[in-house]
C-alpha cells in the first residue's frame, strides 16, 4: 500500500513539473544606459508549440518587458528578454511557471495545429454580431506577423500561415475582440 501511494505521489509530481522551469542559468546579460537590460537563459522545461506561444503573447504583453522572445525554434529552451532594470531573470523564470501553471488548469494548452507555411486553416467564431466586427476580425488577424491571409465569413473564418501557429495564439488575438474559436470546429 506505501508502495502504491509513492508511486502515485511520484506520478503526481512529474505530471505537474510538466513544462515548469525546474532550473535556469544566464546565458548572458548586459545592462543599457536607458535603465534596461537584456538576458539570454537557458532552461530545463519541456515547453511545446502552444505553450510557447502564449508564453511569448502574455509576457510582451508585460509592462516591464520590453520584448521577450525564444530566439532557437529548434530549441525551446533557450530565450532572451529585454526589461526594466528592476527585472531580473528569476522574476522571468517565476512569470513563465505562472502562465504554464494558469493555462495548464484552464485547458488552453489542449489543441495544436500542425502546418506548413501557406496552409490554410478553418475554424469557427463564436460571439460575433455583425460584418463590421467580421471585418475587423480579419483586419486585425491579418495585422500579425504570422498570418498572410484571413477571410471571415458567417461565423467561419480561413487563415493562411507564414509559419506554425497554433489556435491559442490566434484565440489570444482574439480576446481583443471579444470573441473566441469554437474548440469543436478547429480543423
Amino acid at each position: 500500500m506505501r508502495n502504491l501511494f509513492l508511486l502515485f505521489l511520484t506520478l503526481s509530481i512529474a505530471g505537474y513539473s510538466t513544462g515548469q522551469i525546474n532550473s535556469y542559468r544566464v546565458v548572458s546579460s548586459k545592462e543599457y544606459a536607458d535603465n534596461t537590460k537584456t538576458f539570454y537563459l537557458e532552461f530545463d522545461a519541456s515547453i511545446d508549440a502552444s505553450m510557447k506561444e502564449i508564453i511569448t503573447q502574455e509576457l510582451i504583453s508585460n509592462p516591464q518587458i520590453n520584448h521577450f522572445s525564444f530566439y532557437n525554434k529548434a530549441d525551446l529552451s533557450k530565450c532572451m528578454f529585454t526589461s526594466e532594470r528592476s527585472v531580473d531573470a528569476e522574476m522571468v523564470v517565476q512569470m513563465i511557471n505562472d502562465i504554464i501553471d494558469n493555462n495548464m488548469n484552464s485547458g488552453r494548452f489542449v489543441n495544436v495545429w500542425t502546418n506548413s507555411t501557406g496552409q490554410e486553416l478553418f475554424f469557427q467564431i463564436d460571439g460575433i454580431t455583425s460584418d463590421l466586427q467580421r471585418m475587423q476580425i480579419a483586419e486585425v488577424l491579418m495585422k500579425d506577423s504570422q498570418i498572410e491571409n484571413a477571410v471571415v465569413n458567417g461565423f467561419d473564418c480561413k487563415i493562411i500561415v507564414k509559419q506554425e501557429i497554433t489556435p491559442e495564439y490566434v484565440q489570444i488575438i482574439l480576446d481583443k475582440l471579444n470573441v473566441v474559436i469554437n474548440p469543436a470546429s478547429i480543423k
